[in-house]
């Protein structure tokens, strides 16, 4: 199933494009890992809940995020999606929750994706409130801890590496 969403990836994200862009500006997200989806998988089969591997457990495997510059832009938005593609589910309406967004998982060739629609504005606080969680909740019993926390950098011979080698992991 994960080598499923990886061949579906760019056709998924180019009928996005084609579909979502005139509502605002799509984000695609990273391919969730494949030891996520085997995890999802396995308690997808112990479940039982449907044939292995379970739909459910994959949906966030492949995503997107719209983000929308009001509220019409949204509705209009998700109308369009749901249009073009099958929902596999309801609506998740998380307006009035923390994350301030709508999730839609949707059917693209037979595969169970998630669509999420946010207010632009929003989006930006998410990814500051992503990265302060991020610091906070670092190990800090060794600055290694810390360091592998907020940036990404070689491992092997560091004292030879250039600012260029370093990038900061936190989504801001």
């Amino acid at each position: 199933m994960y080598a499923a969403h990886l061949v579906a990836c760019e056709a998924f994200r180019g009928e996005l494009e084609g579909l979502l862009s005139p509502y605002g500006t799509l984000v695609h997200e990273r391919l969730g890992g494949s030891t996520r989806a085997k995890a999802a998988c396995a308690a997808g089969a112990a479940l039982g809940d449907g044939p292995p591997p379970a739909a459910a457990g994959l949906t966030g495997l492949l995503r997107s995020s719209l983000r929308a510059s009001d509220h019409a832009s949204l509705e209009n938005a998700h109308a369009a999606l749901v249009r073009a593609l099958p929902a596999s589910g309801p609506a998740i309406d998380r307006r009035d929750g923390a994350t301030h967004d709508v999730a839609q998982a949707v059917l693209f060739r037979g595969l169970a994706v998630e669509v999420t629609l946010t207010f632009a504005s929003v989006a930006v606080l998410a990814s500051l409130s992503v990265a302060a969680r991020e610091v906070a909740a670092a190990p800090t019993d060794t600055l290694q801890h810390v360091k592998a926390t907020l940036f990404d950098f070689p491992t092997i011979h560091l004292e030879r590496a250039t600012r260029g080698d370093i990038a900061i992991k936190l989504p801001v």
